[in-house]
């Protein structure tokens, strides 16, 4: 499934939700062709996981506060595993793979 954050109340429920299953945070922007791909792969993964995504350029307090919150630098795109409220993995660009978020999921338990 595939949650469209906005505001902190957002991100909040959605590191409430990792503590249930981990998740995939997904931030990306609306105009780069990086993260038009790893949208692509991202949305293959949607219905196998749980994703909760941004888009960069509506959501700029947010893409700040996430990066402090879980001590990983921004990037965009950027596909973030997290797991118990902490981020576990991190991919970037051409890494984003539907795959590769699948196995680090089930890496988790």
């Amino acid at each position: 499934m595939f949650h469209i954050m906005h505001n902190t109340a957002d991100f909040d429920a959605a590191l409430a939700a990792s503590h249930e299953q981990a998740i995939v945070l997904f931030k990306h922007s609306a105009s780069c062709p990086f993260s038009a791909v790893a949208q692509l792969e991202v949305a293959h993964a949607k219905d196998a996981l749980e994703v909760y995504g941004i888009v960069v350029q509506y959501t700029e307090a947010l893409k700040i506060e996430i990066a402090e919150r879980l001590g990983i630098a921004h990037r965009s795109p950027q596909a973030i595993i997290i797991h118990k409220g902490e981020a576990k993995a991190e991919y970037w660009r051409s890494q984003i793979k539907e795959k590769q978020l699948k196995e680090a999921i089930r890496a988790l338990g």
